[in-house]
């Protein structure tokens, strides 16, 4: 089951910022490699699969990660969309869905 975090606009950065709380649940540590991945149509940030390169990215010290530049073209994210963060502690990952701000 995935909980709604919080809601946003997309920053121009692409760096989101997870929650301390599941942060520390989930292991993810700063400094600490994570999967940023693309699987229909949303962007998932899950514990690194070390079989593979593709994607990894650090947990900044404020507990950021930097959604990569190929996934936010390939999805077609930029500052013209919101965001929700949702928590799918089932799967100890993060879900980051994006629809264009001036759909609302």
């Amino acid at each position: 089951m995935e909980l709604m975090f919080r809601s946003r606009e997309f920053p121009k950065s692409g760096m989101i910022i997870l929650p301390t709380r599941w942060r520390e649940a989930f292991g993810f540590s700063c400094g600490e490699h994570v999967d940023v991945i693309s699987s229909n149509g949303r962007i998932i940030i899950k514990r690194p699969d070390y079989r593979t390169y593709e994607h990894k990215r650090y947990v900044s010290p404020k507990g950021g990660v930097t959604i990569p530049t190929e996934i936010r073209k390939q999805l077609g994210v930029s500052q013209e969309n919101d965001y929700c963060l949702y928590v799918d502690p089932e799967e100890e990952q993060f879900v980051v869905v994006t629809h264009d701000k001036r759909e609302h």
